[in-house]
């Protein structure tokens, strides 16, 4: 089939081109439009037309574009093969680009679903909404999203956070799991068909869903360097449920843990997600595990899961005594807590001699009180750990890949109900994890 052209007709008000029997064909070639001859209202007149809404959510669909913003759109560099291009007067012809291998029908849309934070508050500030398809830069990948893994990040960042400027509108959800459907210039193209999960750090810095939209979407553009593919035997749902809680825990207990078999193990909060896997490492290792909660039935699901000891927090306040109990009067070898708040103490009282208390962050409060007498008479070390590496990442992907790791994900929602999964964790009602199927 020969290479098409498609050229605008002479009325400003654009139908759209009829393409479908075009489409097959992979490549629309067209030698490079002549630029910077159109003067006064031709350099307005002279534009592209997006087929739908521009990149900036709420533009007019209609809107026109300056020549050299035309120019923009039409560079191979950063072209969107979802976006059927037509030019108008002076702009005639289209540069080359490649579509994915997607059906032609698909692409002549090129706006996406969200659901978006409007301002900081609660639920009700998330709006389900249209925007414009990302159009990847030069090192980016286009994903389409498959499933996007929620956490109490996306709490935080609804509410908002001392001195932590999150720029509205913002889509929530840090772990995105999908197909890589194009890639820019600078992108390998054997990337595209191939199912990834996204490292949730910026390489600039920054969080996924916090400092830069996440993956409440259909469509998420992506640095190169955040792309891990998922290995055969993994499922989206399952790959969306890795990254932040998984990944947290997995160098928390390993790379600054240094956790070994044999040993006791507390872990605090422990039916969140982080919660929730640290135990299933824990368990893995051959520790022995000594869990908080703050319900009868979130600590029959942590016994399912393989837990030694359950102590509901809610019955007994002060845990220490319970797990001293529990210990043999021996305390823990090491205690998980990402609570904060006025758990420290207690979980200064819990260790055993040259134990180790690891944290990552602390989800009821930032400010504790530490009695130090327990640091010096007990030598106890405190070892924070902040986050994952693309490695911890992988390292789970490997676990679930060779069936000795299921992520734990009780409730699932389309992307129009995100809102009641942040819900979820808002009020401390589930247990594990909450995937969104955009």
């Amino acid at each position: 089939m020969p290479p098409i052209l498609l050229r605008a007709p002479a009325k400003q008000s654009l139908p759209r081109p009829r393409v479908a029997d075009a489409l097959p064909q992979r490549t629309f070639r067209g030698s490079r439009p002549r630029w910077g001859r159109a003067r006064g209202a031709d350099r307005t007149a002279a534009a592209a037309l997006l087929l739908s809404l521009p990149a900036r959510p709420g533009a007019s669909v209609n809107s026109r574009f300056p020549l050299q913003n035309a120019r923009h759109y039409l560079s191979p560099q950063t072209i969107n093969p979802r976006y059927f291009l037509v030019c108008h007067k002076k702009i005639s012809r289209i540069t080359s680009f490649r579509l994915t291998q997607r059906t032609a029908e698909e692409f002549v849309s090129s706006t996406m679903k969200v659901m978006a934070l409007q301002e900081h508050g609660g639920v009700d500030k998330l709006k389900h909404d249209t925007w414009a398809v990302p159009l990847p830069t030069a090192n980016q990948a286009l994903v389409e999203v498959a499933a996007c893994g929620l956490n109490y990040m996306d709490v935080f960042v609804m509410h908002g956070m001392p001195d932590v400027k999150t720029q509205m509108p913002r889509i929530p959800g840090g772990d995105i799991a999908g197909v890589v459907r194009q890639v820019g210039a600078d992108v390998s193209k054997e990337w595209i068909g191939k199912r990834v999960v996204l490292f949730p750090r910026f390489p600039e810095g920054g969080v996924l869903g916090e400092n830069g939209n996440g993956g409440l979407c259909e469509f998420i553009a992506a640095d190169q360097r955040q792309l891990i593919e998922i290995p055969d035997g993994v499922s989206f749902d399952d790959a969306a449920a890795l990254p932040i809680a998984y990944g947290t825990a997995h160098r928390m207990l390993f790379t600054r843990g240094k956790l070994k078999a044999g040993e006791k193990i507390l872990i605090l909060g422990a039916s969140g997600g982080v919660g929730v896997a640290c135990l299933q490492f824990a368990k893995l290792t051959g520790a022995e595990v000594f869990v908080c909660t703050s319900t009868e039935e979130k600590a029959r699901k942590l016994r399912e899961l393989g837990a030694d000891h359950t102590i509901n927090y809610s019955e007994n306040p002060d845990f220490s005594k319970a797990v001293w109990a529990a210990s043999g009067k021996k305390g823990v070898d090491v205690a998980v807590n990402f609570t904060g708040g006025d758990t420290w103490i207690p979980t200064q009282r819990c260790m055993a001699t040259g134990g180790r208390i690891l944290t990552c962050g602390s989800t009821i409060g930032h400010i504790s009180e530490i009695d130090v007498r327990y640091v010096w008479h007990r030598e106890v070390d405190i070892i924070g750990s902040r986050a994952y590496v693309p490695d911890d990442i992988r390292a789970c992907l490997d676990f679930v890949a060779s069936g000795k790791l299921q992520p734990v994900i009780e409730s699932k929602f389309p992307l129009e109900q995100a809102g009641e999964g942040i819900r979820l964790l808002e009020d401390r009602r589930i247990f594990g994890k909450v995937i969104v199927k955009p």
